[in-house]
């Protein structure tokens, strides 16, 4: 199982198409421009891992928007769990109390380029609770996951972000220099 992952890590990674940015590193947030359709995005990656450390679905959470970042205050985040599944669960549960299912509805997986997914909505008020956790962890394509100390920093510095706002549990500068990792805007531009 756990090559199955670490191949549909690399396949998500690598792209069948030339790479807009280097490959995404785990806890990276990073801001794209779409020039020809003046919109961008803000995205969190996570390389997720099983409760022993095994490889697990890769995890993204999008805020899309018009303009160039930064972007407004987000409402809904988007969250994709990439890899191969016969089903596409996709469950969060903090502090091993609240559960949060963006399980689609009929567990139906979305058909992407490499690799199918599983996708849900995420709204700013429960992207705070994750953001905020001492803990969390969850299912998704079958897998179990537990997000480690440094993802948890991520989502937090990832919340700042696209929020306007700072969650109650950690400050900005703290994150800053816990976890630096922050890649600059990237614009696309078509045929040049």
């Amino acid at each position: 199982m756990a090559v199955v992952w670490a191949l549909a890590f690399a396949a998500v990674s690598l792209g069948a198409a030339p790479q807009l940015l280097p490959p995404p590193k785990d806890g990276d947030i990073r801001d794209v421009y779409w020039e020809l359709r003046k919109e961008s995005e803000t995205w969190l990656s996570l390389e997720l891992k099983t409760e022993d450390g095994r490889p697990a679905p890769f995890l993204t959470f999008t805020h899309f928007y018009s303009g160039k970042p930064p972007g407004p205050p987000a409402s809904q985040i988007e969250v994709r769990a990439y890899g191969w599944a016969p089903f596409a669960d996709l469950v969060f549960v903090i502090d091993d109390k609240q559960t949060i299912d963006l399980t689609p509805p009929g567990g139906m997986l979305s058909s992407g380029t490499p690799s199918d997914f599983a996708r849900g909505t995420l709204t700013l008020d429960l992207l705070e609770q994750l953001a905020r956790a001492g803990r969390i962890t969850g299912q998704t394509l079958g897998v179990s996951f537990v997000l480690r100390d440094s993802q948890r920093k991520a989502l937090a510095a990832f919340y700042d972000r696209v929020s306007g706002r700072k969650p109650r549990t950690a400050t900005s500068e703290a994150l800053a220099t816990e976890h630096p990792r922050r890649i600059g805007v990237t614009t696309v531009r078509s045929g040049r």
